[in-house]
């Protein structure tokens, strides 16, 4: 698959952090309505139709709990207190490659411009685990 770096928002992203601590995405959306693209189109900021994936990328340690969420906001540094779209928990001890993804409905609209993952910690703190997280066409591959 051709992942388009613009809708990618963690790529190895570490959660070593301690107990609760919510992290948010390297990497923020933008759904500004009102742009147009090289061809002239105006853009929306529909998601309706793509596909949300997150994937373990580093196992996660056996004592720890992953919530990640998608969020928008209309700030793109406040993505942590914004409304939440969808929603996965990584069981403690999620091996590398664990993935799941969620597609949105043809003509879905964010609530806000912004679009970004946070990620809770629950349990003990982390010691171990990285995420990937991105918009697509498809749903990941499931081997």
């Amino acid at each position: 698959m051709i992942l388009d770096a613009a809708l990618e928002f963690s790529d190895a992203q570490s959660l070593i952090a301690s107990s609760a601590a919510v992290t948010q995405s390297t990497n923020v959306v933008d759904m500004r309505t009102g742009s147009k693209n090289a061809w002239g189109t105006a853009i929306d900021n529909e998601i309706g139709g793509l596909v949300w994936n997150c994937n373990v990328n580093t196992t996660i340690n056996a004592v720890t709990v992953i919530t990640a969420k998608l969020m928008s906001h209309s700030a793109a540094t406040s993505i942590k207190s914004g409304t939440e779209l969808a929603e996965f928990v990584f069981a403690a001890a999620a091996p590398a490659g664990t993935r799941k993804s969620i597609k949105f409905t043809p003509g879905f609209t964010p609530p806000e411009r912004y679009l970004g993952v946070t990620y809770t910690v629950s349990g003990a703190a982390c010691t171990a685990g990285a995420m990937d997280s991105f918009l697509s066409l498809d749903m990941e591959k499931y081997d």
